[in-house]
């Protein structure tokens, strides 16, 4: 999840004020990128609330097995500051679909009809071309790659101070998932670049 936990918790308190608490339906599709939220969301479930930093803190320990936790904590604090944003609402943060069904879409446009903007990008973009929606979409995964190259450095910095088990579930958390989340974004600018070099011939 690309949003903070500060917007989960206030989301789900809501739901808790409004009476919501017989089940909650959380859909997560592959559990292991998502692990660090899902225990947020179950910790706040049956506590009906949490003090964000100190879980964060608890986890860290819990999870990595860690007695040093400072760098792992503060990496997990600045998971969302390096989300791409699509829009300008709170939650508007791109999960892991965005870099490759988007692409996937315009490159579909452009092959079926490139005279045509894509009718499916209406929730995201008013280009009014197709070629405006690829550079509406470049912008976002140019700047998102560019971030998550810069929070990737720093993520494999503190992998390098781990040892043992700790560093081996780093290297397949959050590690992992920033390399995902870079090279799919890096993958969709290069793919723009080469659908506005075809609008060109």
């Amino acid at each position: 999840l690309t949003n903070t936990p500060e917007f989960v918790k206030r989301e789900l308190t809501e739901v808790l004020e409004r009476g919501g608490d017989d089940f909650w339906i959380i859909n997560c599709s592959n559990v292991k990128p998502h692990v660090y939220y899902l225990d947020l969301i179950a910790q706040l479930w049956k506590n009906g609330d949490i003090d964000i930093e100190q879980h964060r803190e608890e986890y860290v320990k819990s999870y990595y097995g860690l007695e040093e936790i400072g760098q792992v904590t503060e990496r997990l604090k600045e998971y969302p500051q390096y989300a791409a944003a699509y829009g300008k609402e709170e939650d508007e943060h791109a999960g892991e679909q965005f870099p490759n069904h988007v692409a996937r879409i315009l490159v579909a446009q452009y092959i079926k009809n490139r005279e045509k903007r894509s009718e499916e990008l209406l929730w995201a973009t008013e280009g009014k071309t197709l070629a405006e929606q690829v550079q509406w979409y470049q912008a976002i995964c140019g700047k998102a790659a560019a971030s998550y190259q810069e929070y990737l450095r720093k993520c494999r910095m503190t992998e390098a101070v781990l040892t043992g088990k700790g560093q081996e579930l780093f290297r397949d958390s959050l590690l992992l998932q920033v390399q995902i989340y870079y090279h799919c974004f890096q993958g969709a600018f290069l793919i723009c670049k080469s659908l506005l070099e075809g609008f060109q011939e």
